[in-house]
């Protein structure tokens, strides 16, 4: 991953400004309510997380998956094979988002932070291989992200990040930190 200027990290970090305060906010609610239930949450977690056109039964699966996993730490793995199981669907992107929501110490798989991590995902080959591809890669994600925290970019970021939001320096993880950074680096 290459070095990122402070201006470019303030930058990102201000346009994250309302996506760190939503999620903040989901993170809170996570854990008192019953998600598989709870439109309200559904609909702020969508939103957030831009999840769209999706079946009523993807929905089901999805935060019936997200409730049951609350208190297993579920795996990237598990939730990638599970939701490909119920509903024939290969969904990383999503899968991590799920993960990433019970353990913020996990990374999300997003466009974004596989442009910045120079890692490339392509939709093609039979499903059994599509899943073993898309683990791969989800390890390949953590393990950059793993990297990266040594960094002094990232110790740029979290300092950045605590000075911006100092009320939540102690609830967001170094990994969230880094994702809402990476996530406003377009190219």
């Amino acid at each position: 991953m290459v070095n990122i200027s402070e201006t470019a990290i303030l930058e990102a970090l201000s346009k994250a400004k309302e996506g760190v305060w939503k999620y903040y906010a989901l993170m809170e609610k996570l854990p008192i309510t019953d998600v598989s239930k709870d439109s309200s949450f559904q609909r702020s977690f969508n939103h957030y997380y831009k999840i769209r056109q999706r079946s009523l039964e993807w929905y089901s699966v999805f935060y019936n998956l997200l409730e049951q996993s609350k208190d297993s730490d579920i795996s990237f793995d598990l939730a990638i094979k599970h939701i490909y199981s119920k509903l024939g669907r290969i969904e990383p992107s999503f899968s991590s988002k799920l993960v990433a929501t019970i353990n913020p110490e996990l990374p999300v798989w997003d466009r974004y932070v596989l442009e910045n991590l120079k890692i490339k995902w392509t939709y093609t080959g039979k499903p059994d291989a599509r899943l073993d591809k898309a683990v791969t890669i989800y390890r390949r994600i953590f393990n950059e992200i793993d990297s990266f925290k040594k960094t002094e970019t990232t110790t740029k970021i979290i300092s950045i990040f605590n000075s911006m939001y100092p009320s939540l320096a102690s609830k967001v993880t170094k990994t969230k930190k880094i994702d809402f950074t990476l996530w406003q680096l377009r190219a």
